[in-house]
């Protein structure tokens, strides 16, 4: 039996990776509401990275949920690449079942506030990047420029979903992650 869900869980996986390996080029589409366990963190991101990743492993095994993938949101880009002060406040996501209703015994500690959390229904622009994370400003400017040809603006939060990084794959080249940016039709188009 467990073989079977070791098997199942890495065919969703599986599928999941080659659906974003296959999206080189930005788009714009509307992720649909879910339920979210989210990890306050205040810290310098290169840091709370790593509290985020043990969190959510010990999280998930205490709730007995399925490995996820997770990421990082911002209240912008310009918080997320900021980096005259160290101490920025980064809200890690990683989605979880409709059905869980309570965290249980699972208490926050001193840096890190734990909550679960409705996501609405969303429109975003997104971008895979494979790469070291230095050169995302490179695919960030990629991705506005594609926002505004498409006639929306930025507006809202920045998020970073991590798909392949350094506790999977030591080569950064080798790394992956999707680029968001929550939008909406601009002012002109939508009538305001």
């Amino acid at each position: 039996m467990v073989g079977i869900a070791v098997i199942g869980v890495g065919g969703l996986i599986h599928y999941n990776l080659n659906t974003y390996r296959n999206q080189d080029e930005p788009r714009i589409y509307t992720l649909m509401p879910t339920k979210e366990l989210v990890l306050t963190i205040e810290g310098n991101p290169e840091y709370t990275f790593d509290t985020a990743l043990l969190t959510f492993h010990s999280v998930g095994r205490l709730l007995k949920l399925s490995p996820s993938y997770f990421s990082g949101r911002y209240d912008d880009w310009e918080s997320r690449s900021d980096r005259s002060d160290q101490s920025t406040t980064v809200d890690y996501v990683r989605p979880v079942p409709e059905t869980l209703s309570s965290l249980g015994t699972i208490r926050d500690t001193d840096t890190v506030t734990l909550r679960l959390q409705r996501r609405d229904k969303t429109r975003i622009a997104e971008l895979r990047h494979q790469g070291p994370y230095a050169s995302i400003p490179e695919s960030i400017l990629r991705l506005k420029q594609f926002i505004a040809s498409r006639d929306h603006d930025i507006h809202g939060f920045y998020e970073e979903v991590y798909l392949i990084f350094e506790a999977m794959e030591q080569d950064p080249l080798k790394f992956e992650t999707l680029l968001r940016f929550e939008v909406r039709p601009t002012s002109k188009i939508a009538g305001e």
